[in-house]
C-alpha cells in the first residue's frame, strides 16, 4: 500500500470526494468577519508535502507548508507543521472525516490558523478556516472554499440562502486586502464576494486515502449480522431525556425503511466510552458534547458535530460485481456549545432525530441527495425532500427518510451478490445470558464468528465505567465470575476480536443475591 505522503503527491485535484461519503460533518456558518476575529494567525501559504502525523490521539494528517504572506498577527517562521484531523495510521487503519480539508503538493491556500501546543498549527473550524486558491476562466484568482462534503445548519428562522455569499467565492486580491485592513483596524464592507467560478472542480471521485474510487459499504449486513451503535451516556444537552429515544429513532428509521435492503443498524445500549474519533476501538457509538478545538456557538457558528468511518484501504470485497472498501466501524461526535442550537429549536427532539438520522446515513455509505457542488441543486421535489439532503430541513419531520434516500441504500445494500472481504472483523456474539449463582455470575453467548482470535469480557460494578474483566480464546461460549459482592449490580459485554479489530455484543446486567439470601436465583436472557 502506499504511503499517505505518496497518495497525497499523485493527486491532481486540491480537494477529494467520493462519490458515496460514510461519514459527516455538520456546521454552521461562521463569518469573514467572526473568523478573523478568532484566528490568531492568517496567512497565504504554499503546501510541499504530506505525511502521517505522529502525534498521539486520533488519526491526523501533517501538512509542510512554506508561509508566503501573513496577513494577519505573527508566526514563528518561514515554514509551518499544519495539522488536519484524519489520516492513515501505520498499521493500515486509517480515519476519514469528512469536511476536513485536504492539499496537494505545490498547491496554494490562504488559511485561518490557531496554535497546538506541540508547536503545529491547525486550521479554525476544521474546513470553514481553509480557502483554496484557483484561477477562474479569465485568469483571475479566486479564494474559494471546498463545503461539499459537510451539511450546513441554520438557526430556527433563519434562511440557508442568506449565507450564500459565504458559501461562494471570493476575489482573492480583494479578500487578501480586507483582511490586511480589518487586521490593521480598518473595517469596512465586505466587498470581495464574486459570482466568478473556479476553471477547475475543486472535487474528484475519490478520497485522500482510499485509491481509484471505490465506494464503501458494510458487508456484514449481507450475512443477516446487526451493526451495534452505542450513545455516551451522559446524553446530548438540551434534548429532554438526553436524546437516547432520538438516536434510537435516526438507527430505527434506516433499519426499518419501508424498502428491501439488508441494513441492520441497531442500539446496544449506553456506553461511557469516549474514546469515539480518538481510536478505533470497534465501538459504533455517538458521544456528546466533546471539547472540539474550537467550541460551537450559536452567535457565530462553527462545527456542530462531525464523524467518518474507520477503514483499512486493502479490506476489499465486491457486491454486484463492483469492489468495495469494506466499513470497520464508524464514530459520531457532537461538539461542546451545541445545546443552544437545540434549546432554540421549535422541536429540539425532531431537530436531533434529523440531524442524528443524517449522519448515520452518512455511515451507510450515502452522499448528499442535493445542495452542494457535485450533487447539484434541491430543485427537484423527492431530492429536496430527502433526509440526505446537503442543508437539514429543521422543520418538525425528524428522522423521515424520503424517496431519493430509498433508491440511493438500494444501490448499497439491494438485492445482490456478493464476496466479503477476506480478513473483515469478527462478527459479534449473540444471545448474551448471564446467570446469577450465588456469589457467582455465569455468562454464556452464542458464538457468531469463524475468523476470530478470541473472545473479551468485560465488565463495570455499579455506575462505573466497563474495564477488560479477561481474554478468553477461539470458540469458548462461556465464563463465570467468581467471588462478588452480595447485593451488587454487575454490566458484563462480551466482544470478539482478530487483528482488523473488536466487535462488542450487548451488554447485560444483573446483581448478585443479598447476603442473607445464600442461595442463588437465575435470570434470564439479556435482548440484543
Amino acid at each position: 500500500m502506499p504511503s499517505l505522503r505518496q497518495t497525497v503527491l499523485s493527486l491532481s485535484a486540491a480537494l477529494l470526494l467520493l462519490s458515496l461519503r460514510a461519514g459527516a460533518t455538520t456546521y454552521m456558518m461562521v463569518s469573514d468577519a467572526n473568523l478573523a476575529a478568532q484566528a490568531s494567525a492568517i496567512a497565504e501559504v504554499s503546501v510541499e508535502s504530506a505525511d502521517v502525523s505522529p502525534a498521539k490521539g486520533a488519526p491526523a494528517t501533517d501538512y509542510l507548508v512554506s508561509v508566503e504572506r501573513v496577513l494577519q498577527g505573527n508566526l514563528p517562521g518561514s515554514s509551518l507543521i499544519v495539522r488536519v484531523p484524519g489520516g492513515m495510521r501505520p498499521g493500515g487503519m486509517g480515519l476519514k472525516i469528512w469536511g476536513a480539508p485536504e492539499f496537494a503538493a505545490g498547491e496554494r491556500a490562504l488559511l485561518f490558523l490557531a496554535p497546538n501546543r506541540d508547536g503545529s498549527f491547525r486550521i479554525l473550524h476544521l474546513m470553514l478556516g481553509a480557502f483554496h486558491e484557483v484561477k477562474d476562466a479569465q485568469g483571475g484568482w479566486l479564494a474559494v472554499r471546498n463545503l461539499s462534503e459537510a451539511q450546513e445548519v441554520s438557526l430556527p428562522g433563519a434562511v440557508a440562502a442568506d449565507r450564500a455569499d459565504e458559501r461562494g467565492s471570493r476575489d482573492l486580491a480583494k479578500f487578501r486586502e480586507w483582511l490586511t485592513d480589518r487586521a490593521l483596524g480598518v473595517e469596512r464592507k465586505a466587498d470581495y464576494f464574486t459570482t466568478r467560478q473556479p476553471i477547475r472542480s475543486l472535487t474528484a471521485p475519490y478520497t485522500f486515502f482510499i485509491s481509484n474510487g471505490l465506494k464503501m459499504r458494510w458487508f456484514e449486513f449481507d450475512t443477516r449480522q446487526s451493526i451495534p451503535w452505542r450513545a455516551l451516556s451522559s446524553g446530548q444537552p438540551s434534548v429532554p431525556g438526553g436524546g437516547f429515544n432520538e438516536f434510537k429513532a435516526a438507527l430505527n428509521a434506516w433499519d426499518r425503511a419501508p424498502t428491501e435492503s439488508t441494513i441492520r443498524y441497531s442500539y446496544a445500549g449506553e456506553t461511557q466510552d469516549t474514546t469515539g474519533l480518538s481510536g478505533f476501538d470497534g465501538l459504533n457509538a455517538i458521544v456528546f458534547d466533546q471539547a472540539f478545538p474550537e467550541q460551537f456557538s450559536c452567535d457565530t457558528g462553527g462545527v456542530l458535530a462531525k464523524g467518518g468511518p474507520w477503514l483499512d484501504a486493502s479490506d476489499r470485497g465486491t457486491f454486484n460485481g463492483e469492489t468495495f472498501i469494506h466499513i470497520g466501524g464508524a464514530d459520531i461526535a457532537t461538539n461542546a456549545g451545541l445545546g443552544c442550537f437545540f434549546e432554540r429549536a421549535a422541536s429540539p427532539g425532531k431537530a436531533a432525530e434529523e440531524l442524528f438520522a443524517h449522519e448515520l446515513g452518512h455511515t451507510l455509505g450515502l452522499g448528499h441527495s442535493c445542495g452542494d457542488g457535485p450533487s447539484g441543486g434541491c430543485a427537484n421535489r423527492a431530492k429536496n425532500d430527502a433526509l440526505m439532503r446537503a442543508f437539514i430541513h429543521n422543520d418538525g419531520r425528524g428522522a423521515h427518510l424520503g424517496s431519493d434516500d430509498l433508491e440511493g441504500i438500494q444501490v448499497l445494500y439491494g438485492a445482490g451478490t456478493t464476496t466479503p472481504p477476506p480478513g473483515h472483523g469478527p462478527a459479534p456474539p449473540t444471545n448474551l445470558k448471564a446467570t446469577v449463582i450465588g456469589r457467582s455470575i455465569r455468562l454464556d453467548w452464542k458464538d457468531q464468528s469463524s475468523n476470530e482470535k478470541g473472545f473479551r469480557v468485560y465488565r463495570a460494578v455499579g455506575t462505573g465505567a466497563l474495564t477488560l474483566l479477561t481474554t478468553l480464546p477461539v470458540n469458548a461460549k462461556t465464563y463465570t465470575d467468581p467471588n462478588l459482592a452480595p447485593s451488587t449490580k454487575y454490566i458484563y459485554l462480551v466482544a470478539s476480536f482478530n487483528n482488523k479489530g473488536e466487535t462488542r455484543g450487548s451488554q447485560v446486567t444483573r446483581t448478585t443475591a443479598a447476603a442473607k439470601a445464600g442461595a442463588g436465583r437465575t435470570a434470564g436472557t439479556a435482548g440484543n
